[in-house]
């Protein structure tokens, strides 16, 4: 009897074992590569300082890093095709640990310094989708990527600390990106034991792939996922400079407001996974963009005593339509292009995201409510598309003759 061919990544029947391989890659992996690039601007002035650079010179460091995350959001779904899952994530992961190791070795040198942050910008770009494709490819209950987001914004607040604690203590930020190699080329041997779902014998083709693009679904998927993306960035650049000119709040004032808000989005990220269960994945989005719109509405306008309760409520309601957009996406489409649409709303996200905080600060230079108006806005439009999703696939549904 000839055996069933499994498709490239499908929902594996794994062992308790490599079930907990994968989980611990998939989640060490994340909270790695964070910690690495949350480094980098917590790092800022002691680069400047021993490196003699300037302002413009050090802001380069976010462009290289930048540069390299989208390079391999664009091309790391074809390497991932190509080489496979396994040898992606350890290919990953040298070149993050690699990147650290250039750091580490020529300290006085920028141009390794900028070499580095660039490598750990691409490892960073191919692990983030490598990582993915593990997750999904476990069963649903196991999927917790709103958990996974969360520790984003963990490892932006242990970056500063971590770098605080070295330095005071004598020692030079080389030591930390020696430890960071280190840990990459763990992480490396840890995805090598892993043994994703994946089976060689099914390969996409680009007309599947350029289908996928050219469905105009998939395209508002993307614009929504952008819009998503660019929401709380926008009021996350502009929180301090709007608390301290509306409300005179002080320079402390503002960065306690600041972290406040990173502190309520990653609990809820944390524990948002489970509202997305109940609610279900649109549903989820609808609330939080409710939610999100009230909390900001009294940010701006409810007076200072209220605008701390205002952002919280905000950065809870918004933290969890990331996770829920991008697995209501993910499972509507193919296993073996998932890699291409994760690479594709992860491009779109950033290059989005970059062009409409550009437009708000545009916006800022007039009054400073105009660019959180601007996210209210987006709020409202993504509501707008979540509900166009909801009613094609009750049209879908009834078109089946499944719904009665």
């Amino acid at each position: 009897m000839q055996l069933a061919v499994k498709p490239r990544y499908v929902h594996p029947t794994q062992s308790p074992r490599n079930l907990r391989l994968s989980l611990a890659l998939v989640f060490l992996g994340y909270f790695t590569f964070a910690l690495v690039l949350g480094t980098i601007p917590a790092l800022m002035t002691t680069f400047q300082e021993k490196l003699s650079m300037s302002l413009s010179e050090s802001a380069l460091t976010q462009f290289f890093k930048d540069g390299g995350y989208l390079l391999l959001s664009l091309l790391g779904p074809m390497a991932i095709m190509s080489l496979g899952l396994k040898p992606s994530l350890v290919i990953a992961f040298l070149l993050t640990g690699g990147g650290s190791l250039m750091i580490a070795l020529q300290p006085s040198d920028v141009s390794y310094l900028f070499a580095g942050i660039f490598f750990q910008g691409t490892g960073f770009g191919l692990g983030v989708l490598s990582l993915l494709a593990v997750l999904t490819g476990l069963k649903e209950k196991y999927q917790r990527l709103s958990m996974l987001y969360s520790l984003w914004g963990l490892a932006g607040f242990l970056a500063p600390a971590l770098v605080a604690f070295v330095l005071a203590r004598g020692f030079s930020h080389q030591l930390l990106y020696f430890v960071y190699a280190i840990a990459m080329a763990l992480l490396a041997g840890l995805s090598i034991l892993t043994h994703p779902s994946q089976s060689e014998t099914k390969q996409t083709h680009w007309n599947e792939v350029a289908k996928l693009f050219a469905n105009r679904e998939i395209i508002g998927f993307g614009v929504t996922f952008l819009l998503i993306v660019a929401c709380d960035a926008i009021v996350g650049t502009w929180v301090t400079s709007f608390v301290e000119s509306r409300y005179e709040f002080s320079r402390s004032q503002s960065s306690s407001c600041l972290s406040l808000f990173w502190a309520a989005y990653s609990i809820g990220r944390f524990f948002g996974d489970t509202y997305i269960g109940r609610l279900g994945k649109i549903r989820s989005i609808l609330v939080s963009c409710l939610v999100g719109a009230v909390g900001l509405t009294v940010f701006m306008f409810a007076g200072s005593k209220l605008a701390t309760l205002g952002l919280a409520t905000f950065g809870l309601g918004v933290s969890t339509m990331y996770p829920a957009m991008q697995g209501y996406v993910l499972e509507r489409v193919e296993a073996q292009v998932r890699p291409h649409l994760n690479g594709f709303l992860h491009l779109t996200g950033a290059l989005g995201c970059m062009a409409l905080v550009r437009l708000s600060g545009i916006l800022a230079e007039f009054n400073l409510l105009l660019p959180l108006s601007l996210s209210l806005a987006l709020l409202v439009a993504i509501a707008l598309m979540c509900l166009k999703f909801s009613s094609a696939e009750v049209a879908r549904v009834k078109a089946q003759g499944i719904y009665t």
